[in-house]
């Protein structure tokens, strides 16, 4: 959508945008074979943008 509508935010931005809850990626490093050099670079954008994060995580119960 943003793409689309002629968004001036950089690719890391979208990055963080798509996969901010994406928790396997960032969290237990899962598909990191499928990531290219550009997604490696924004994944350590999105783990910066994680540490300043205020959304409320709700814990699973178990």
């Amino acid at each position: 959508v943003c793409k689309e509508n002629g968004t001036t935010l950089p690719s890391a931005a979208l990055f963080i945008i798509r996969f901010h809850s994406f928790y396997p990626m960032h969290k237990a490093g899962a598909y990191t074979h499928l990531m290219n050099e550009e997604d490696r670079k924004n994944l350590e954008w999105l783990k910066k943008f994680k540490q300043y994060d205020n959304f409320p995580h709700v814990r699973e119960q178990s």
